[in-house]
């Protein structure tokens, strides 16, 4: 993975929307390792919070189109040694790769009303920078680089 670059793929059918968002654990809580003190635990139960209610803040599709979240399964995820640390260095020292992934089922009153993608990501996870977006629908695949410096993508005309 990429520290500051988070994935989102977003699928379309009709007025049912499926994303699957990924990013790394330093662009969301600041840090990469198993949480190792009580500020560490809460940083990640404040992101799996925001991460799981994440229409308008996170990610806002626009009010026209009335999209609602009617599933969204959230999680921390760990990749890396499970081997007990070295002697002489902490638990919360040890290098993992940590990430949040989350996939949600969106139903929209009106995808065709739906001109941008505007992310309060960035906003929320200050570490974050750039979001990679897919966007897979009837009338084709779009991919766009969105930055934290302009939190916006056209929709338009690809749904």
């Amino acid at each position: 993975h990429v520290h500051g670059e988070s994935a989102m793929l977003i699928a379309v059918d009709g007025n049912q929307m499926a994303i699957d968002f990924d990013a790394t654990g330093i662009d969301v809580v600041g840090f990469e390792h198993l949480p190792s003190t009580p500020a560490d635990q809460a940083a990640i139960d404040d992101a799996l919070a925001q991460l799981r209610d994440p229409l308008p803040g996170l990610f806002d599709f626009g009010s026209a189109a009335g999209c609602t979240v009617t599933s969204a399964e959230v999680e921390f995820l760990v990749e890396g040694d499970d081997a007990p640390p070295p002697a002489g260095v902490a638990p919360g020292q040890v290098t993992n790769h940590t990430g949040f992934e989350g996939v949600y089922e969106i139903t929209c009153a009106n995808v065709g009303a739906i001109e941008r993608l505007t992310f309060g990501f960035f906003a929320a996870f200050p570490n974050a920078r750039v979001v990679d977006v897919e966007v897979a629908t009837a009338r084709g695949q779009s991919t766009f680089d969105v930055a934290r410096e302009n939190p916006v993508v056209s929709l338009a005309g690809l749904l």
